[in-house]
């Protein structure tokens, strides 16, 4: 309430700039690349397009997964990220949240700091997770995999490591039931997490 006061001035000062002066076409959507390096982004370092630059690790991806095996849990991190993918797929608010003057997705450091915060705060769920969620997750990681190899048939595929270590990560996941000495369940978790 006491900001309240300066929004006004600075609508003002917003509106005069020079930046809306300038007539910049969005689109409606972006070009279909553009959403298919978006999905493959999701296994490593990726430029999308538009500013839009990701790199998360397998164990994000493994997180977000489960949030969303989890149907009566997490709904708040569910609509975050939902609410984060809408962003990043409609042009229109890259360019509303660049100020209105061009296509910008700028972002995105802050959808990188949601897919993080949803990796660290599921963790141990995920450790802890009953064996049907662990199938859940490696299948619906197979059909990713087999989504991303469809899509970057015949281009660079330099994210494959990223899938070697989610299947890993999905190893040892599923295997912890079957290990009967917790030090080397949590030397392996140390081990993956530290390298991805």
């Amino acid at each position: 309430m006491i900001s309240a006061i300066l929004l006004l001035p600075i609508f003002i000062v917003f509106m005069g700039s020079s930046r809306t002066d300038v007539s910049n076409s969005v689109p409606i959507i972006y070009n279909l690349n553009y959403y298919e390096n978006l999905f493959c982004s999701f296994s490593g370092y990726q430029h999308i397009g538009y500013w839009n630059f990701s790199g998360y690790t397998p164990l994000c991806l493994v997180a977000v997964f489960f949030i969303f095996i989890k149907k009566s849990q997490y709904k708040p991190l569910k609509t975050a990220f939902i609410v984060a993918l809408v962003l990043q797929i409609f042009p229109i608010f890259a360019h509303v949240l660049n100020g209105l003057a061009y296509v910008s997705n700028r972002y995105v450091w802050a959808v990188a700091f949601l897919v993080a915060f949803i990796a660290v705060y599921t963790l141990k769920d995920i450790i802890n997770s009953s064996r049907q969620e662990k199938i859940k997750l490696l299948i619906i990681s197979c059909v990713y995999t087999l989504v991303f190899f469809i899509l970057r048939q015949g281009k660079n595929t330099s994210n494959v490591a990223q899938l070697i270590f989610l299947f890993a990560i999905l190893l040892v996941i599923i295997g912890a039931e079957f290990l009967f000495n917790k030090n080397i369940l949590k030397i392996s978790w140390g081990a993956l997490v530290a390298i991805t």
